[in-house]
């Protein structure tokens, strides 16, 4: 089976927060066992990689 570790999303950490997602200070937050790292607003939303 595989499994997804990382996705980069390119949208801003705040709003995660405001939806009730604990963002770490490295703007990470974690949904079952994948790691969703949050690298703003500027430039390209969506899924960076």
């Amino acid at each position: 089976m595989n499994q997804l570790h990382r996705v980069s999303i390119g949208d801003a950490p705040a709003a995660w927060r405001a939806a009730g997602f604990a963002v770490d200070e490295t703007n990470t937050t974690v949904i079952g066992r994948t790691s969703i790292e949050l690298v703003g607003a500027h430039g390209p939303r969506g899924i960076r990689s």
